[in-house]
């Protein structure tokens, strides 16, 4: 995890936020990280220096330098569990997420203090008088902005014209996931580093609030899948040399000019989070707002018309409290109450902006109830997209064993999608996330050594971890149809269509019995990968055969004339051997995920010196693989 922000004072938050101001492109992730609030006349958030010092101490800053950080931002922007409070912190989260409320709130109420107090004690009234009008003139032109606002609102929404599916995805998506609001790399040398550790943090953090929460109520979990997409913004990221890089290395499923880009979860995801119903827009927070003006103004009104009734009756006028609301309250319907009136002018100035105020509720609950509509609908439409792309992928485990083999299926995958393969450490191995190929996700893992023993522990912990649909082991072998019609070549693939465990055996003094299970292969793999070599290239030029069938399994490395005779003799249907597919199927059948073995001929199980090419037939098993996949002959909806 990054460094944690309890050791970054404000003062480097300051610098940090100076360093933004002086990028390229800082301004405008300035402005993308402080927008307009919906009233249009202040901004939406704090002042950054606040924004990255609170972000540092909820632990969602992720840290290098002032020159070098990133900030996290929970779905809807909700407030993260574990937080230690207090006062501080509770004041910062009230300046950095409600700036706009506070600069709508504070003149207002602090004007109508002061005119209430000046009331109270019956001196420099005017003063009063002017201190009120003012507040609710302040109060009438901040919602008039915020008609206009929502207005222009309602029209992009409800417009004729459709609007970019990208501008709705920047809108929704960091509504019900992870977002990173703004990434900053202003270093001569800035590469993928902070893309990375910004992952990794978010990872980390979701992994700390679900193991919190279980420990909270008794639990104990074993192993949290993080199943979340993590948005970046583009208009967040600060230098053309960043957004060229989170354009290499992210999905843009918006299309290549897209300003979202999403990292998808590592981990497999049955569901997303849906998004959270709109409560309303902002017509709760107008009629709050309505509500704490009225009784302030109504202090107001008692007080000039009590001044102004003393020497005569104040029957039929506002001259008391209860009175006053009740008089004010009819104003904003334009009216005044049965046998209710004000007479002092105070009182009839603030009648009148009360009755605007009126009118502005109707516009405002039109428009806002227009717009909630709106949003919500684009909103379902974008996450119904998103969940149909995260969701259908496939994923695709690659099991190899040598370093040829896993050489030769990373660079064959980098090739077919431009991706470059990322290493992720879990537990005792390394999964390379090496991105998607047509609809499948695909992860390469490398047993540590050759043998069915560390091939069961390497696919069984990696299959626990990473939860593939299908397993497929990928490398090299021996061949024993060299005197075919027509023969095997090396380089020519095999399919295991079935795998004999050659080691399980009885051995008398006179004769050895075999005792392993012929295995077959799921019928899903067998087909779809035969089926995949008709219209692949290297088959159908006639370069590489492939072949499917009976593929022998021992752990016994095969580098004898007479030894392989004796195979050949006993297994005459056997089209090759090798080292680990009774591993894989031991692993796999005891997951339940279908499995198969690919290998292509690298030697003949003899003479090495002079026939052994691992390269060529490891580069060609790959190729048939990932060629599979390509055409999407696994995909997961299949299996549903």
């Amino acid at each position: 995890m990054g460094q944690l922000m309890d050791h970054v004072s404000y003062a480097k938050c300051r610098q940090a936020a100076r360093s933004v101001r002086y990028a390229d492109c800082g301004v405008q992730a300035i402005t993308h990280l402080r927008p307009r609030s919906a009233r249009g006349l202040t901004r939406s958030r704090g002042p950054l220096s606040l924004v990255l010092y609170r972000a540092g101490l909820e632990d969602r800053l992720v840290w290098q330098s002032p020159t070098a950080f990133a900030v996290l931002e929970l779905p809807g922007g909700r407030r993260p569990p574990n937080v230690p409070t207090g006062l501080k912190r509770w004041l910062l989260r009230i300046a950095d997420r409600h700036w706009d409320v506070l600069m709508l709130a504070a003149p207002p109420v602090l004007a109508l203090l002061v005119a209430f107090v000046l009331a109270m004690l019956g001196v420099y009234l005017w003063i009063g008088l002017w201190l009120a009008v003012g507040a609710v003139a302040y109060i009438a032109l901040a919602m008039t902005a915020r008609v206009f606002t929502d207005g222009a609102m309602m029209a992009r929404v409800l417009g004729r014209t459709p609007r970019p599916q990208d501008e709705i995805a920047a809108e929704s998506l960091p509504g019900w996931n992870w977002s990173v609001p703004l990434l900053h790399d202003a270093r001569d040398r800035a590469g993928r580093g902070m893309v990375d550790l910004t992952v990794s943090h978010m990872r980390q953090l979701v992994r700390l609030y679900a193991r919190g929460g279980s420990q909270e109520w008794g639990g104990e979990p074993e192993a949290i899948n993080v199943r979340d997409v993590l948005v970046f913004q583009l208009d967040g990221v600060t230098t053309q040399a960043m957004r060229s890089v989170v354009r290499a290395v992210l999905k843009s499923p918006y299309g290549a000019d897209s300003r979202v880009l999403v990292r998808l979860p590592d981990d497999p995801a049955t569901g997303l989070r849906r998004p959270r119903p709109d409560r309303g827009g902002f017509l709760p927070v107008y009629l709050l707002g309505v509500a704490v003006v009225l009784p302030v103004c109504a202090m107001v009104v008692m007080g000039e018309e009590q001044r102004l009734c003393a020497a005569t009756t104040c029957v039929g006028r506002p001259a008391d409290f209860g009175s006053a609301v009740h008089w004010l309250a009819w104003q904003l319907a334009f009216r005044d109450p049965p046998g209710l009136s004000a007479q002092a002018m105070p009182s009839l100035v603030l009648g009148w902006l009360m009755s605007a105020l009126g009118l502005m509720t109707l516009v405002v609950a039109f428009v806002s109830a227009s717009a909630v509509v709106g949003a919500q609908r684009v909103s379902h439409d974008t996450f119904d997209k998103t969940r149909g792309e995260h969701l259908n992928h496939s994923r695709v485990l690659l099991l190899t064993v040598t370093d040829t083999e896993l050489a030769a299926v990373l660079d064959t995958v980098r090739t077919a999608n431009g991706q470059e393969p990322q290493p992720r450490f879990e537990g005792n191995h390394v999964i390379f996330e090496a991105g998607t190929v047509s609809k499948a996700r695909i992860g390469v893992v490398q047993a540590p050594r050759q043998g069915a023993t560390d091939t069961i522990l390497a696919a069984a912990e990696t299959i626990r971890r990473w939860q593939p649909d299908y397993v497929i082991m990928v490398g090299i072998c021996y061949g024993l149809g060299d005197a075919w019609t027509p023969p095997q070549r090396l380089g020519d693939v095999l399919i295991s269509a079935t795998v004999h465990d050659l080691d399980r055996k009885v051995v008398f003094d006179e004769r050895e019995e075999p005792q392993g299970a012929r295995v077959p292969a799921p019928s899903v793999m067998v087909t779809r990968l035969k089926a995949a070599r008709y219209n692949w290239p290297e088959s159908a030029d006639g370069d590489v055969q492939v072949f499917s069938g009976l593929m022998l399994a021992s752990g016994v490395l095969v580098s004898s004339k007479e030894y392989r005779a004796r195979l050949i003799a006993e297994n005459s249907r056997a089209i090759g051997g090798e080292m680990e597919g009774h591993g894989l199927y031991a692993a796999a059948s005891e997951a339940g995920v279908p499995w198969i073995v690919v290998k292509a001929i690298s030697d003949w199980g003899m003479a090495r010196d002079t026939h052994y090419e691992p390269a060529l037939a490891a580069r060609n098993a790959a190729s048939l693989v990932v060629h599979a996949l390509s055409i999407a002959a696994f995909d997961v909806t299949d299996r549903q």
